[in-house]
């Protein structure tokens, strides 16, 4: 700020403060994002492409499906990408005839400067209407929005030095409750894991187990049983493959598979002297195979589609017999799902 200078004795006003020139920003613009697909149609609207920091943005999603047609939205509130959902709005919108739509108005802030990211959208949807040839077959896909970019502007026009602000008495109160809690959870959660102990050492858990092999395999049989593959979900179908085997892995030899990142179990099966050479080899061509189904939704052939589930079964029955360390049974001995425990194997 530029402040006028007032001189003693004249009688003239003082000069009229001006503020310093500020560098011009782009004119914001909006952005719009139609994706169709078979009787589906998506239509995402962000009312600008640009804000400052603390500003809100107006996200406006138009779903529109052929009659008779089902379509499963995603949950949009909390936090979606970098923004925060701080209000939703259902509109009831005009639709034209054989037609049903939706629309739903979110505001977003965010208030971290740079690029922000509105992640992509995905759509569900599923008709079940009898087609041209006369079959009924249930047919099942997915669209999916793209990604919208929004520039955060740094606001620096309210700009102060730091200050103490006082904590609201209800805040306070809310803090010694949940802090009350939580002490009384961890006094009832010890209390429980000291009974479990004194009843396992008096041998009063009698409970039936379960060997990681005939559990793996018989949950192997009822994912095939899903027929995932021939409803055209192959990335499912890859997801909980992999969740499965690291599952048996983990209950097997006691080493916490699925809780590690690829690069992780990778680097933790060459610590492993309980698998032999050849297993390894395998849990790593698999592991490389199924990552890029998971995340970049590669589109696998049928020999590789086979390739998975057939290591992964001849594998599991390989290691139904083989050794394993003490440290299983500490790991996988206080399981309260109706799983199998590692150490009775």
């Amino acid at each position: 700020m530029v402040l006028g200078v007032i001189v003693a004795g004249c009688d003239e006003p003082p000069p009229i403060a001006t503020s310093a020139p500020t560098t011009q920003r782009a004119a914001a613009k909006p952005i719009v994002d139609n994706q169709e697909k078979g009787p589906l149609k998506v239509t995402v609207t962000a009312d600008k492409d640009r804000i400052l920091s603390g500003e809100s943005i107006q996200l406006t999603i138009h779903v529109q499906a052929e009659q008779g047609v089902e379509v499963g939205v995603p949950q949009f509130e909390g936090i979606v990408g970098d923004f925060e959902v701080t209000q939703t709005e259902e509109i009831r919108p005009d639709c034209e005839p054989f037609l049903n739509c939706a629309e739903w108005r979110y505001t977003l802030a965010c208030v971290v400067p740079g690029e922000a990211v509105i992640p992509s959208l995905p759509f569900n949807f599923s008709d079940p209407r009898e087609k041209a040839d006369g079959t009924t077959t249930l047919y099942r896909d997915e669209l999916a929005t793209e990604e919208m970019r929004i520039r955060v502007d740094e606001n620096l026009a309210d700009v102060k030095g730091p200050m103490s602000l006082p904590i609201p008495l209800e805040y306070r109160i809310l803090w010694w409750t949940l802090g009350v809690l939580g002490a009384v959870t961890l006094v009832a959660l010890f209390a429980r894991w000291i009974a479990r102990r004194r009843r396992a050492a008096t041998g009063e858990i009698a409970a039936p187990v379960i060997p990681p092999d005939e559990w793996a395999l018989r949950e192997l049989d009822l994912l095939a049983a899903e027929k995932l593959i021939e409803r055209g979900r192959i990335q499912e179908y890859f997801y909980r493959l992999n969740a499965l085997l690291r599952r048996y892995v983990e209950l097997r030899f006691g080493f916490m598979a699925g809780e590690q990142t690829s690069e992780e179990f990778i680097r933790s099966l060459q610590d492993a002297p309980y698998l032999m050479d050849r297993h390894k080899d395998t849990l790593r061509r698999f592991t490389a195979a199924c990552d890029p189904v998971k995340y970049a939704r590669h589109q696998p052939t049928a020999d590789e589609i086979a390739w998975v589930g057939d290591s992964a079964r001849a594998l599991i029955i390989d290691t139904a017999g083989a050794s394993m360390p003490d440290a299983a049974a500490m790991t996988s001995g206080d399981r309260t799902r109706s799983e199998p425990q590692g150490a009775a194997v």
